[in-house]
C-alpha cells in the first residue's frame, strides 16, 4: 500500500533543493529542481547520440524549470529561450543536484613558483564560478528571437550579407541534428568544438544574401534562409576569409553575452591569483557519462 504521507514529505524535502537563477537574455528569474535517480538513468541511455543527449537535456531543463510568471509550453521554451540562457539553466541544475564540480588542479602562472608545475588542489563549488562579469543582460529593445544584426562582407565583386542572431535552444538543436557521432568526434579532435566552421556559421545566422558590389555588376541579389542551402554554401562556395571576417564582426556584437564561468584562487605558496575557466556543458556531460569519480 502506498504511503501518501511519506511521498508528500519527500516532495517537500526535494523542493528545498531548488536553485534560483537569472536568464540574462530573456531577463527572467526561474527556479530549477535537482535531478533524481530516474533522470540520471534517462541521460545515460541517451549518451549514444549527441542529438538524443541534447534533446533529453532540454526536456529535463523544461521539466525542472519553474518560471516566476507561470509555466512555459515546451515549444515556446525551446524557441523563446536562448542557447545562452540554457547555460544558466544548466548551472542551476548542476548546483541544485551536486553543489560542487569536485576537486580541481590549479597551476600558478609564476614560473619560479613551486606550483607552476606541481599544481595545488581546491574543491570548486558551483556558487564560486559565478562572478560579477559572468552574465551580460540583453541590451537590444527587441526580444532576442526577433532581433537580427546585418553583417556585410565585401569580397572582390560580391557582397556577402548575413542576418546574424543569438541562437535559441531550437536553433542549436536544429544544427545538432545534422551532426553524427562520427562528425562530432572528428570536430572535437580537430577543432576542440562540437560544430565545424560551416555548422557554426549556420547556427549564428538566419539568412544570407549575395549581391554585386557595384551598380554595373551582373550579379542579381539572391537570398536564402534554407538550412540545407546555407550548409552547402558554407562548405563549398563561401570563401574562408569571408567567414573569418564575419566571425570577427559577429563577436564584436555578441561575444559579450557569452557567460564566463570561472573561479579565482590564490596560490598557497606565493599568493598569486590563479584563474580556472569552466565549460558547463562539457562538465555536465562528463558528470552524466562518468559520474563524480571521473568528471575531474
Amino acid at each position: 500500500m502506498i504511503n501518501s504521507e511519506f511521498l508528500e514529505t519527500l516532495s517537500k524535502v526535494s523542493s528545498v533543493k531548488k536553485t534560483m537563477t537569472a536568464l540574462p537574455i530573456i531577463q527572467q528569474q526561474v527556479q530549477v529542481s535537482p535531478l533524481v535517480v530516474g533522470d540520471d538513468l534517462s541521460l545515460r541511455t541517451s549518451l549514444t547520440s549527441p542529438v538524443f543527449y541534447d534533446r533529453d537535456i532540454v526536456k529535463l531543463l523544461h521539466q525542472k524549470t519553474e518560471f516566476v510568471d507561470g509555466s512555459l509550453p515546451y515549444e515556446e521554451f525551446v524557441n523563446r529561450i536562448s542557447n545562452i540562457d540554457k547555460l544558466s539553466l544548466i548551472w542551476a541544475l548542476f548546483k541544485s543536484t551536486y553543489e560542487t564540480l569536485g576537486e580541481r588542479q590549479f597551476y600558478c602562472p609564476k614560473e619560479n613558483c613551486n606550483h607552476a608545475k606541481d599544481p595545488f588542489k581546491k574543491e570548486v563549488l558551483l556558487d564560486n564560478i559565478i562572478q560579477e562579469d559572468t552574465f551580460q543582460v540583453w541590451e537590444e529593445e527587441a526580444p532576442f528571437h526577433e532581433y537580427s544584426f546585418q553583417i556585410d562582407i565585401p569580397y572582390k565583386e560580391v557582397i556577402y550579407s548575413f542576418m546574424s542572431r543569438l541562437p535559441s535552444i531550437a536553433n542549436n538543436n536544429q544544427i545538432l541534428a545534422t551532426v553524427s557521432t562520427e562528425i562530432l568526434q572528428n570536430n572535437l579532435e580537430k577543432t576542440g568544438t562540437i560544430f565545424s566552421r560551416a555548422q557554426s556559421m549556420a547556427l549564428l545566422i538566419s539568412a544570407m544574401q549575395i549581391s554585386g558590389s557595384s551598380e554595373g555588376s551582373n550579379i542579381n541579389p539572391v537570398q536564402t534562409n534554407n538550412l540545407q542551402e546555407l550548409m552547402m554554401a558554407f562548405n563549398s562556395y563561401v570563401p574562408f576569409t569571408v567567414s573569418e571576417e564575419f566571425l570577427e564582426k559577429y563577436n564584436e556584437k555578441f561575444e559579450k553575452y557569452i557567460p564566463n564561468f570561472y573561479t579565482v584562487e590564490k596560490c598557497p605558496t606565493c599568493g598569486e591569483e590563479v584563474r580556472n575557466d569552466f565549460d558547463l556543458e562539457v562538465e555536465f556531460f562528463r558528470r552524466s557519462l562518468f559520474g563524480s569519480g571521473e568528471s575531474q
